[in-house]
């Protein structure tokens, strides 16, 4: 089994294919990558920031520490670019159900049910 990237999408950001920082050094945007296997429908949602040397340096200097799972750093922003490193990362994935495919996507990418587990109680 083989996945595909169906779309991209940012909550930050209206337009991807369009976008331009207001400080090209400096900015740091959430995205999602809508995913789903290659010949089949559905996708799911697996998400990363997108962010530039200078952001995670603005933010060292302010907190002192940055996390780093589910990040990927570009010198500036392009979408062409972006665009291609996720697909690339799909190209490279695949295995025999999707269960094994979002785990793998999810070495990359945060998946929307990497913490989901069936039969809890609901939370109150």
């Amino acid at each position: 089994m083989r996945c595909q990237l169906r779309y991209l999408h940012s909550p930050d950001v209206p337009q991807l294919e369009s976008y331009q920082p207001a400080d090209a050094s400096t900015f740091s945007i959430l995205i999602q990558a809508m995913i789903g296997p290659l010949e089949g429908e559905g996708e799911e949602s697996f998400s990363f920031v997108l962010c530039t040397p200078g952001a995670l340096a603005k933010e060292l200097s302010t907190d002192g520490y940055r996390w780093g799972h589910s990040l990927l750093i570009v010198p500036r922003y392009e979408f062409h670019s972006l665009l291609s490193a996720v697909q690339r990362v799909c190209h490279r994935v695949e295995g025999p159900t999707w269960q094994d495919i979002a785990n793998a996507l999810s070495y990359y990418f945060r998946w929307e049910f990497a913490d989901y587990r069936t039969g809890l109680p609901p939370v109150l």
